[in-house]
């Protein structure tokens, strides 16, 4: 039953983690659209992204960083 519980956590985690990522990347880019707004415009006109918002990249950047977390492993017996 342990077990059972273990892995459905776990999956719970893996479901939930770039949703919650998501979240957090899209606050975030909207609080620097607020705070900076022509230095992120010229960012993006930069690298050709100018039709997206602010909070649209932070989405985009939270929901990547939510799959590729360091996972981090202990070897101490």
């Amino acid at each position: 039953m342990k077990v059972l519980i273990a892995l459905a956590a776990i999956l719970a985690m893996i479901c939930l983690f770039p949703i919650l990522g998501t979240l957090i990347g899209c606050f975030s880019g909207w609080m620097v659209g607020i705070f900076w707004p022509t230095t992120f415009a010229a960012f993006l006109a930069h690298f050709g992204l100018s039709a997206f918002a602010p909070w649209q990249i932070g989405a985009l950047l939270g929901f990547t960083g939510g799959f590729f977390k360091a996972m981090q492993t202990n070897n101490n017996g």
